[in-house]
Protein backbone atom coordinates (compact mmCIF):
# COMPACT_ATOMS: atom_id res chain seq x y z
CA UNK A 1 0.00 0.00 0.00
CA UNK A 2 1.85 2.42 -1.21
CA UNK A 3 2.90 5.82 1.71
CA UNK A 4 1.64 2.76 4.56
CA UNK A 5 4.47 2.80 7.38
CA UNK A 6 4.37 -0.99 9.12
CA UNK A 7 4.72 0.98 12.37
CA UNK A 8 1.33 2.53 11.68
CA UNK A 9 0.16 -0.73 12.30
CA UNK A 10 -2.32 -0.72 15.05
CA UNK A 11 -4.14 -4.20 16.78
CA UNK A 12 -6.65 -3.40 20.18
CA UNK A 13 -6.13 -6.24 22.65
CA UNK A 14 -9.68 -6.16 24.36
CA UNK A 15 -7.93 -8.62 27.16
CA UNK A 16 -9.17 -10.76 30.05
CA UNK A 17 -8.09 -12.40 33.12
CA UNK A 18 -5.34 -12.79 31.44
CA UNK A 19 -2.93 -10.27 29.58
CA UNK A 20 -2.19 -10.69 25.64
CA UNK A 21 -0.01 -7.52 24.16
CA UNK A 22 2.94 -8.13 26.77
CA UNK A 23 3.75 -11.57 25.38
CA UNK A 24 2.96 -10.38 21.81
CA UNK A 25 4.76 -6.78 21.47
CA UNK A 26 7.78 -8.03 20.96
CA UNK A 27 7.16 -10.37 18.05
CA UNK A 28 5.64 -6.98 16.42
CA UNK A 29 7.94 -4.18 16.30
CA UNK A 30 5.93 -3.05 13.56
CA UNK A 31 2.83 -2.44 15.35
CA UNK A 32 0.98 -0.86 18.18
CA UNK A 33 -0.68 -2.48 21.13
CA UNK A 34 -3.48 -1.07 23.05
CA UNK A 35 -5.07 -3.17 25.55
CA UNK A 36 -8.40 -2.11 27.35
CA UNK A 37 -9.43 -4.85 29.99
CA UNK A 38 -13.66 -4.71 29.37
CA UNK A 39 -15.82 -4.72 26.62
CA UNK A 40 -17.34 -1.00 27.45
CA UNK A 41 -13.97 0.66 26.92
CA UNK A 42 -13.17 -1.40 23.94
CA UNK A 43 -16.64 0.24 22.12
CA UNK A 44 -15.21 3.24 23.26
CA UNK A 45 -11.82 3.22 21.87
CA UNK A 46 -13.23 1.69 18.56
CA UNK A 47 -15.62 4.32 18.30
CA UNK A 48 -12.82 7.24 18.74
CA UNK A 49 -9.77 5.59 16.89
CA UNK A 50 -9.31 2.88 13.86
CA UNK A 51 -7.29 0.14 14.24
CA UNK A 52 -6.09 -2.69 11.85
CA UNK A 53 -7.19 -5.60 14.55
CA UNK A 54 -9.43 -6.68 17.25
CA UNK A 55 -7.56 -9.38 19.56
CA UNK A 56 -10.76 -10.52 21.60
CA UNK A 57 -10.37 -12.32 24.98
CA UNK A 58 -13.39 -15.11 24.92
CA UNK A 59 -14.41 -13.89 28.68
CA UNK A 60 -14.59 -10.42 29.56
CA UNK A 61 -16.11 -9.27 32.94
CA UNK A 62 -18.98 -7.32 31.44
CA UNK A 63 -19.56 -8.96 28.53
CA UNK A 64 -18.70 -12.19 26.47
CA UNK A 65 -15.97 -11.81 24.12
CA UNK A 66 -18.95 -13.09 20.96
CA UNK A 67 -21.24 -10.39 22.30
CA UNK A 68 -18.64 -7.83 21.73
CA UNK A 69 -17.77 -8.82 18.71
CA UNK A 70 -20.64 -8.69 17.84
CA UNK A 71 -21.51 -5.12 19.12
CA UNK A 72 -18.16 -3.26 17.40
CA UNK A 73 -19.66 -5.35 13.70
CA UNK A 74 -22.80 -2.80 14.20
CA UNK A 75 -20.55 -0.01 13.42
CA UNK A 76 -17.55 -1.40 12.25
CA UNK A 77 -18.04 -4.12 9.50
CA UNK A 78 -14.43 -4.59 8.29
CA UNK A 79 -11.61 -4.10 10.49
CA UNK A 80 -10.68 -7.84 11.24
CA UNK A 81 -11.33 -9.53 14.26
CA UNK A 82 -10.10 -12.68 16.06
CA UNK A 83 -11.42 -14.23 18.97
CA UNK A 84 -9.43 -16.01 21.55
CA UNK A 85 -10.70 -18.66 22.99
CA UNK A 86 -9.59 -21.06 26.13
CA UNK A 87 -8.76 -24.06 25.29
CA UNK A 88 -7.24 -25.88 22.43
CA UNK A 89 -10.62 -27.30 21.02
CA UNK A 90 -12.52 -24.71 19.09
CA UNK A 91 -15.16 -27.20 17.74
CA UNK A 92 -18.65 -26.80 18.76
CA UNK A 93 -18.24 -23.23 18.77
CA UNK A 94 -20.51 -20.94 15.99
CA UNK A 95 -19.03 -20.49 12.51
CA UNK A 96 -16.60 -17.52 12.77
CA UNK A 97 -19.38 -15.75 9.84
CA UNK A 98 -22.07 -16.32 12.52
CA UNK A 99 -20.06 -13.38 14.46
CA UNK A 100 -18.67 -11.80 12.03
CA UNK A 101 -15.34 -12.28 12.71
CA UNK A 102 -11.76 -13.48 11.03
CA UNK A 103 -11.15 -17.04 13.10
CA UNK A 104 -10.90 -18.34 16.33
CA UNK A 105 -7.45 -18.73 18.51
CA UNK A 106 -7.76 -21.18 20.04
CA UNK A 107 -4.86 -20.62 22.58
CA UNK A 108 -2.77 -17.39 23.09
CA UNK A 109 -0.04 -19.12 25.16
CA UNK A 110 1.31 -20.34 21.47
CA UNK A 111 3.12 -17.07 20.96
CA UNK A 112 4.80 -17.35 17.64
CA UNK A 113 1.06 -19.25 15.90
CA UNK A 114 -1.02 -16.27 17.70
CA UNK A 115 1.68 -13.99 16.09
CA UNK A 116 1.78 -15.71 12.98
CA UNK A 117 -2.58 -15.70 12.36
CA UNK A 118 -2.25 -11.96 13.58
CA UNK A 119 0.21 -11.40 10.41
CA UNK A 120 -1.83 -13.35 7.74
CA UNK A 121 -5.19 -11.44 8.68
CA UNK A 122 -4.01 -7.85 8.55
CA UNK A 123 -2.16 -8.99 5.78
CA UNK A 124 -5.34 -10.51 3.99
CA UNK A 125 -7.37 -7.28 4.91
CA UNK A 126 -4.76 -4.90 3.07
CA UNK A 127 -4.95 -6.98 0.25
CA UNK A 128 -8.97 -6.71 0.59
CA UNK A 129 -8.48 -2.97 1.22
CA UNK A 130 -6.33 -2.49 -1.94
CA UNK A 131 -9.19 -4.13 -4.12
CA UNK A 132 -11.43 -1.85 -2.57
CA UNK A 133 -9.19 1.20 -3.84
CA UNK A 134 -10.69 1.22 -7.14
CA UNK A 135 -14.41 1.46 -6.15
CA UNK A 136 -13.48 4.06 -3.82
CA UNK A 137 -11.51 5.99 -6.59
CA UNK A 138 -14.76 5.72 -8.91
CA UNK A 139 -17.33 7.01 -5.91
CA UNK A 140 -15.16 9.92 -5.63
CA UNK A 141 -14.26 10.72 -9.44
CA UNK A 142 -18.40 10.41 -9.40
CA UNK A 143 -19.08 12.80 -6.59
CA UNK A 144 -16.32 15.17 -7.40
CA UNK A 145 -17.38 15.73 -10.99
CA UNK A 146 -20.76 16.49 -9.26
CA UNK A 147 -19.43 19.22 -7.54
CA UNK A 148 -17.95 20.97 -10.76
CA UNK A 149 -21.34 20.95 -12.31
CA UNK A 150 -22.78 22.60 -9.19
CA UNK A 151 -19.90 25.07 -9.46
CA UNK A 152 -17.25 24.52 -6.67
CA UNK A 153 -14.85 26.80 -8.19
CA UNK A 154 -11.82 24.45 -7.01
CA UNK A 155 -11.67 20.64 -5.98
CA UNK A 156 -8.36 20.76 -4.24
CA UNK A 157 -10.37 22.49 -1.32
CA UNK A 158 -12.59 19.13 -1.25
CA UNK A 159 -10.14 16.89 0.40
CA UNK A 160 -11.17 17.20 3.96
CA UNK A 161 -14.43 17.91 3.27
CA UNK A 162 -16.55 15.37 5.81
CA UNK A 163 -19.26 14.82 3.50
CA UNK A 164 -17.22 14.02 0.29
CA UNK A 165 -14.85 11.46 2.84
CA UNK A 166 -17.84 9.58 3.74
CA UNK A 167 -18.95 8.90 0.65
CA UNK A 168 -16.16 7.73 -0.44
CA UNK A 169 -15.54 5.33 2.62
CA UNK A 170 -19.29 4.15 2.41
CA UNK A 171 -17.74 2.43 -1.18
CA UNK A 172 -14.56 1.88 -0.09
CA UNK A 173 -16.40 -0.33 2.85
CA UNK A 174 -18.97 -2.04 0.95
CA UNK A 175 -15.83 -3.24 -0.93
CA UNK A 176 -13.97 -4.61 1.72
CA UNK A 177 -11.77 -2.13 2.67
CA UNK A 178 -11.15 -1.36 6.29
CA UNK A 179 -11.27 2.12 8.19
CA UNK A 180 -7.77 1.73 9.13
CA UNK A 181 -6.45 1.76 5.30
CA UNK A 182 -9.05 4.33 4.59
CA UNK A 183 -7.38 6.96 6.76
CA UNK A 184 -3.71 6.05 5.43
CA UNK A 185 -5.32 5.83 1.19
CA UNK A 186 -7.72 8.87 1.19
CA UNK A 187 -4.76 11.51 0.29
CA UNK A 188 -3.70 9.12 -2.15
CA UNK A 189 -7.04 8.27 -3.68
CA UNK A 190 -8.40 12.03 -3.21
CA UNK A 191 -5.20 12.52 -5.70
CA UNK A 192 -5.38 9.84 -8.05
CA UNK A 193 -8.95 11.01 -8.79
CA UNK A 194 -8.08 14.51 -9.40
CA UNK A 195 -6.69 14.26 -12.93
CA UNK A 196 -9.88 11.45 -13.87
CA UNK A 197 -12.27 14.65 -12.76
CA UNK A 198 -10.39 17.03 -15.18
CA UNK A 199 -10.52 15.24 -18.16
CA UNK A 200 -14.25 15.17 -18.00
Amino acid sequence: MSGKKESDQRILCVQGEVPMAPGLQPLHDDAQFFSVSNAAEAIAKAHDATFDLYLIAERLPDMAGADLCRELRRFDAQTPILLCVHGADIAGRPPAERLGIQGYLANTIDLLATSSAIRQTMSDARHRSIGAKAAAHAALVEALQARLKQGTPNVDLLIHEAGLMARTYEAFSRAGGTPADFKRMWPEIFEEARPGVRRR
